[in-house]
């Protein structure tokens, strides 16, 4: 997974608790209120910058 600190990415590991019905809750790796990139392509990689939309 990607996360955006301000206008540049980094690839982080997430550590997921078992997936319900309708949610996968993140225990490590990002927090509540941390911008996440969305079906990033394949050319992402950590340290590119983006745009935050």
């Amino acid at each position: 997974m990607f996360k955006a600190e301000g206008n540049v990415v980094h690839q982080v590991e997430v550590k997921t608790a078992e997936k319900n019905k309708d949610w996968v809750y993140a225990l490590q790796g990002i927090n509540a209120n941390d911008s996440i990139v969305i079906n990033p392509d394949g050319k992402l990689k950590d340290g590119d910058r983006v745009r935050i939309e």
